[in-house]
């Protein structure tokens, strides 16, 4: 994210713990902080009052909740984008004010579906095509489902989610059909 930022011309701040990706970051000219992020004061020292983004891309969810969570209230404003493990971590991430959820491992999946319709004889164009309807259903879905989501039930207690999941998972079988119409052989 960040030497994609830096390549487009925005300048950074990098927040981490690791002494390491400080020092390697810092070497590169960039500017950083030591320290953990989900402490107020360190982003307000790294400039949030300033920052037109925030970038939360730490795998512990409880301290990346707290600074997607500092951040909103203290910047109604900012755009948030937020690193999620899972499809509740991106309601979680919502509900706590990002405005970007990315699951960690979405994008690798669709990209391995894509290779796999390849693989099979998909042409690429069409190949890319039902991944990106993929990406656009799955989007709806969250969308759809963020709605009965309560970090407080259970998922598997929850059971108007669980019926609209439902839902969700036939429309988007729906949607695919046809798409690989004459292909067939995957396992």
């Amino acid at each position: 994210v960040n030497r994609m930022l830096l390549g487009n011309g925005y300048k950074t701040v990098v927040l981490d713990l690791s002494t390491e990706a400080v020092d390697r970051v810092g070497r590169f000219g960039v500017k950083t902080f030591f320290g953990d992020a989900s402490r107020p004061d360190l982003l307000h020292a790294a400039g949030l009052e300033e920052a037109k983004m925030i970038v939360v891309a730490i795998d512990d969810e409880e301290r990346a909740l707290e600074i997607v969570r500092h951040a909103r209230q203290v910047r109604p404003d900012i755009h948030i984008v937020a690193r999620a493990k899972g499809r509740h971590s991106v309601y979680d991430m919502y509900y706590a004010g990002a405005i970007d959820m990315i699951r960690e491992t979405f994008d690798s999946s669709v990209r391995a579906g894509r290779s796999a319709l390849e693989g099979l004889g998909v042409h690429p164009y069409e190949a890319e095509k039902i991944s990106t309807a993929f990406v656009q259903q799955d989007l709806w879905g969250i969308r759809e489902m963020a709605a009965l989501y309560n970090p407080d039930i259970p998922v598997l207690e929850n059971e108007p989610y669980i019926a609209k999941a439902k839902e969700v998972r036939d429309e988007m079988d729906r949607a695919m059909v046809g798409s690989t119409k004459g292909h067939k052989g995957a396992i």
